[in-house]
């Protein structure tokens, strides 16, 4: 009679057949691969102006070094490879920048910032001269050009800023549905129109106004929501508005004042029907909610 036989195979002992990593930088294709496996490696599109050049690494088994489509027959150990460019021969501008940063050289249509420089104590920036007909905004210390097919030079201007010389305006409606933060600066020795100061860091209109030797307060208002928070922007300096504190009670349409420490709100509404003849008492040196001064 036939005898049954039983045949033990102990798979854990075969040896394992290695894999090898494939990096392909500024490409596609990595990965883990047998020997002689032939994956496809792929450079990633060029940024404009620039064109594929060929692969640079582990190029021994790359079937075509210039070709930004190609394969790699992968050999007996891990390989690396990288995408390179070089530029299409397009011509570079150079933008010179006075008083500012942000030179260098760049091809048509291309759009570098620039930032004017700190102005110094007492003065402010005015505004960009120079080749200025591709700058975005002349007003504005921080803005950017686009280049055209030339160089371009551009320079940083400055004026003095005295206690008094300027006045400012800021926020207000412009429809029954949009609410600006601009907040614009103008000269009093001359007939010119507003320019940008900074932004609000809030879209409102009806806020108090009240100034301190150094700095612009705007207290209150309404963007459709009305609110409570005190700003305060610098005169010399085109930063950003910081949140000074909080009035007593939310309103617009109040009147400011100011001693010369500090400032007033008077009245106000937050609507028809609903009026406050409060006054509120705010310090100039200090971050801090404001105080009910009287009636």
């Amino acid at each position: 009679m036939p005898r049954e036989i039983a045949i033990h195979i102990d798979f854990d002992s075969y040896p394992t057949i290695p894999q090898y990593a494939l990096v392909v930088n500024q490409g596609t294709g990595d990965g883990a691969y047998f020997e002689n496996e032939t994956p496809i490696i792929e450079a990633d599109a060029p940024a404009t102006h620039y064109v594929f050049s060929q692969w640079t690494g582990d190029t021994t088994n790359i079937d075509d070094v210039n070709a930004s489509s190609t394969f790699v027959t992968m050999p007996g150990s891990n390989v690396t490879v990288n995408a390179t460019y070089v530029g299409d021969g397009s011509t570079q501008y150079t933008l010179t920048v006075t008083d500012g940063t942000g030179d260098g050289d760049y091809f048509e249509d291309d759009t570098p910032n620039i930032t004017a420089d700190a102005p110094a104590t007492n003065y402010i920036f005015s505004v960009w001269t120079g080749d200025t007909t591709n700058v975005d905004n002349v007003n504005s210390s921080s803005t950017f050009v686009t280049m055209p097919g030339s160089n371009v030079t551009v320079n940083a201007t400055y004026v003095e800023f005295l206690s008094g010389s300027h006045g400012f305006t800021s926020g207000g409606k412009t429809s029954d549905l949009f609410y600006s933060d601009t907040n614009s600066r103008f000269a009093f020795s001359s007939n010119t129109t507003a320019i940008d100061h900074v932004g609000l860091g809030m879209s409102s209109a009806s806020g108090a106004g009240q100034s301190s030797s150094t700095h612009g307060f705007v207290s209150g208002g309404t963007s459709g929501v009305y609110q409570d928070t005190i700003y305060k922007f610098a005169f010399n300096s085109s930063s950003s508005v910081s949140d000074h504190g909080d009035l007593s009670l939310v309103r617009a349409g109040g009147a400011g004042q100011s001693s010369s420490t500090q400032g007033f709100t008077s009245g106000g509404s937050t609507g028809i029907n609903t009026r406050y003849d409060t006054i509120d008492k705010f310090d100039f040196s200090s971050n801090t909610t404001a105080s009910d001064h009287g009636d």
